[in-house]
């Protein structure tokens, strides 16, 4: 099964992996928090944006070409990334089930109480 990437995936699990979190990248490239969060859900990013991103991140960004996935080019990064490639497919799933399974909870709870 051949996983394909958007930017804004590619964009979160760097971030993701930064010692600084979202919220010292965030200050880094003097945008809000939620203004990154939604660059996480973008497919793809403006040419503005991947500049904003590669001068205040001091990385290269490599959008698609000829169908390879996105990525973020950092000496540094490159390792953990690679690696969180690798073991994130299954983590992606399980997590999902996790979370399905809390909102089922949930809306149990919430049909519970109000009988």
């Amino acid at each position: 099964m051949k996983v394909s990437y958007t930017l804004g995936q590619v964009l979160e699990k760097f971030v993701r992996n930064d010692p600084r979190g979202v919220s010292g990248i965030a200050q880094q490239l003097k945008i809000s928090r939620r203004t990154l969060y939604n660059w996480f859900l973008k497919d793809d990013l403006t040419q503005s944006q991947l500049d904003q991103l590669q001068v205040g991140l001091g990385v290269r960004l490599c959008t698609k070409r000829n169908g390879a996935m996105p990525s973020i080019k950092n000496v540094r990064q490159l390792k953990t990334l690679n690696k969180t490639f690798v073991v994130n497919d299954s983590v992606i799933i399980w997590k999902q089930k996790y979370i399905d399974l809390l909102e089922k909870y949930n809306y149990y709870l919430l049909n519970k109480s109000f009988k």
